[in-house]
């Protein structure tokens, strides 16, 4: 009996050293240890991937997006990353040592465990407005209920 669950495309441990690819959707793909050093994959979609440990040295992903993709323990090192998208990506022991992240947006990204993540002023204190503005409308949003709450009693 065929399995009609909808699992990931299965590429770990693939070797895709000094590929090309512009555009290209890898979106929900696995790439568990899967190597991509020196290669060009310039605006392409890694959205949701999941990619631990997977080694990306000195590729040019410039305008690719990582959004929620898990790149726990994954290798930038010296990668350009310039105008990636990081939002809400797992980073946890992540690399990122020489990484070229001019542009690059981390929104709700788990930064804090990332190795030499080194951010600009405007990108910190982007986060940092994006944190305050979250804590505000959960203050709010609890306010509100309270005051709901209260009304019904």
């Amino acid at each position: 009996m065929r399995n009609k669950s909808k699992s990931r495309p299965e590429h770990s441990k693939v070797d895709w050293r000094n590929l090309v690819k512009d555009g290209e959707s890898f979106r929900k793909f696995k790439f568990f240890s899967a190597r991509f050093e020196f290669s060009k994959l310039t605006n392409c979609n890694f959205s949701a991937v999941s990619a631990k440990r997977s080694c990306f040295i000195k590729a040019d992903l410039s305008g690719s997006d990582f959004t929620g993709a898990n790149l726990e323990g994954a290798n930038f090192g010296g990668a350009n990353l310039t105008n990636v998208n990081f939002k809400g990506a797992v980073l946890k022991h992540t690399n990122f040592e020489n990484a070229n992240v001019v542009g690059a947006n981390f929104l709700n990204a788990s930064i804090k465990m990332a190795k030499k993540l080194k951010l600009s002023d405007a990108q910190i204190r982007e986060i940092e407005e994006a944190n305050q503005a979250q804590k505000d409308r959960t203050a709010a949003d609890l306010a509100a209920r309270k005051a709901k709450k209260s009304l019904n009693q």
